[in-house]
């Protein structure tokens, strides 16, 4: 009976070890606390380079060009983890606001043809191409140079 209790310990030792779990944790998926599906899903498409349906802190750090034009997309929150994006393009969605302080390494940012109330790239000191819609009203604070 011993012998037997043995094994089957063993056994389910065996077993539990050759179950090949995920190495990430859904917990660690940078998509988790996005609001919005659909930028949500295009992440997803997009920067899931491993098709493991999650997208690693590496994966996204990977991620330099995000252009997610079109897609009726109303918040991009989660974009803050994709640090190392230079390109932004999130032009003609139903955006009412942007935070951006996280994407420092942004150069070409189209904010464009949103529903923006409110813009804060004044930590996005690298743009070199901006455009957004001013006449918009809201609270902007864009580069000194970029409001003329």
């Amino acid at each position: 009976m011993k012998k037997i209790l043995v094994l089957l310990v063993a056994a389910c030792a065996i077993l539990v070890s050759c179950q090949k779990e995920n190495p990430l944790k859904k917990s660690d998926d940078v998509c988790r606390k996005m609001e919005d599906a659909a930028f949500k899903s295009f992440c997803y498409d997009n920067f899931d380079s491993n098709h493991d349906g999650t997208i690693s802190t590496k994966e996204a750090a990977d991620v330099k060009t995000i252009t997610c034009k079109g897609y009726n997309i109303t918040s991009i929150k989660g974009i803050e983890f994709f640090t190392e994006i230079t390109q932004l393009d999130c032009s003609h969605n139903n955006l009412s606001s942007l935070d951006l302080s996280k994407n420092t390494k942004l150069k070409s940012l189209d904010c464009s043809y949103n529903n923006l109330t409110s813009l804060d790239v004044s930590k996005n000191t690298l743009l070199e191409y901006f455009i957004y819609n001013p006449q918009n009203t809201g609270k902007y604070i864009i580069p000194t140079g970029w409001d003329k």
